[in-house]
């Protein structure tokens, strides 16, 4: 889950994949991911590459 993240965002912004993970796992998109009893974890990569990147939760 994380490495399609980071990558993705890392290819949106244009940054080096050390930036990507950095944010990724300083953000909120991370406590969602880890949290397993939501259903969160289980959305499709693409929703959770937006999540991160509008700031929100669809």
């Amino acid at each position: 889950m994380y490495k399609r993240l980071i990558l993705g965002i890392a290819r949106e912004r244009g940054i080096s994949v050390i930036d990507a993970l950095i944010a990724v796992y300083n953000s909120f998109v991370s406590d969602k991911i880890d949290d397993y009893n939501s259903s969160f974890y289980y959305d499709a990569p693409q929703n959770i590459l937006n999540a991160f990147i509008y700031g929100e939760i669809e």
